[in-house]
């Protein structure tokens, strides 16, 4: 008998792999399932090829990493108060905008830019997972990881005319490096452990072209997205209701949106790290506009350190929402 092992064949028996459901995930069918926001932007860039990219100065560097891989220029433009872009020029053949929907607030803002540049138009929705437009004209990208615990997932929309094979093939490589200590030791209350690991895996991710793995795939396939986005929709809604006479930022959200989370700029100098004393954890979008050189747009600068994202996602409810109410009344009044 031949004792050379087929390495080829599946194996039968043994101990059991890890069981996942095997469904299509029930949102984004259109889109191409990639591993990371980077992975769809580096892929779109590499469609385009274009010689120079305007992006905003409020954003974070994992926008910009695609852009210095492919040796792209990039070209930082402003924005106002209420995040609107100011002075983009219409771009030359060989160039292309990349927009941001800043908290899922900013639909109508990239309906006009889409209607405006096609093609040439790249849409940073990582803010708004819960937004597919199958008949848009123009890219843009989502990212799971910023609203479900997944190590990976993201969703690259193509421009319609043009056939998402030609962009990542369907033989392209499966994001298989995942980590999921940082959401297991979150699950096991260890949170100083769960973020020093999730920083570390966050730093581990490459910037690369890889489809989304098995894991993930399988575990958005489980995940019921309407009631999700109902219950953010709810949580947001009450912290506006609550909020908007102290919140010098201003915030309009229609029916059909549900926000990133709700951006609270206090005129009283409510900080993060106020918020993070009492376990309200709110992330700093994005600190890196601080130590970047070339940085000279006022409102990223301040919006840095003090815009604060409070967060409305589905694992919470009236009460959280209204821990995060009370919280802010109580520091703010007490100065």
């Amino acid at each position: 008998m031949n004792n050379i092992i087929d390495n080829t064949l599946s194996p039968i028996g043994g101990f059991f792999e890890l069981e996942l459901p095997r469904k299509p995930i029930a949102i984004h069918r259109r889109a191409l399932k990639l591993s990371t926001g980077r992975s769809c932007l580096l892929a779109a860039l590499e469609f385009m090829q274009p010689v120079r990219c305007y992006v905003p100065h409020y954003t974070c560097d994992a926008v910009l990493q695609p852009l210095q891989m492919l040796d792209i220029e990039c070209v930082l433009y402003r924005t106002d108060r209420n995040l609107q872009p100011l002075a983009i020029p219409r771009p030359a053949a060989n160039e292309c905008v990349l927009v941001t929907n800043y908290f899922g607030l900013k639909r109508e803002l990239i309906e006009q830019w889409s209607d405006r540049l096609g093609t040439q138009l790249i849409v940073d929705n990582t803010h708004d997972f819960f937004h597919e437009d199958s008949a848009t004209s123009s890219w843009s990208f989502t990212s799971a990881r910023k609203y479900f615990g997944v190590p990976d997932g993201a969703f690259l929309h193509v421009p319609l005319g043009i056939d998402s094979s030609d962009v990542v093939p369907d033989s392209a490589t499966k994001f298989t490096n995942i980590s999921l200590l940082h959401g297991l030791h979150r699950l096991h209350g260890k949170q100083d452990e769960a973020f020093a690991e999730f920083q570390r895996y966050e730093n581990s991710l490459p910037c690369c072209i890889r489809q989304m793995s098995d894991y993930s795939r399988a575990m958005l396939s489980t995940i019921p997205f309407l009631q999700v986005a109902q219950q953010r929709k709810s949580n947001f809604q009450q912290l506006a209701a609550a909020l908007h006479n102290r919140n010098a930022f201003s915030v309009c959200a229609t029916d059909q949106e549900a926000p990133f989370a709700y951006p609270y700029l206090s005129r009283k100098g409510l900080k993060h790290a106020d918020l993070h004393q009492l376990q309200i954890f709110a992330p700093q979008l994005w600190q890196n506009v601080l130590n970047r050189p070339q940085t000279d747009c006022p409102i990223a600068l301040e919006y840095s350190c003090s815009l604060i994202p409070l967060p409305v996602d589905h694992r919470y409810g009236c009460n959280e929402m209204q821990r995060i109410i009370d919280a802010i009344r109580t520091i703010e009044d007490d100065r």
